[in-house]
């Protein structure tokens, strides 16, 4: 699994889901608060 084939690298801070102008940081933050909610 290489994840160049999943994520577009913009920047050194800038990583987004390929095709897609979701960032790395929103699913971060998604999981975050609603995550640990899910497993229940």
């Amino acid at each position: 699994m290489h994840l160049e084939n999943y994520l577009d690298f913009h920047a050194e801070d800038v990583i987004r889901l390929k095709g897609h102008r979701i960032g790395l940081e929103h699913i971060v933050e998604r999981y975050h608060e609603w995550g640990p909610r899910m497993n229940e």
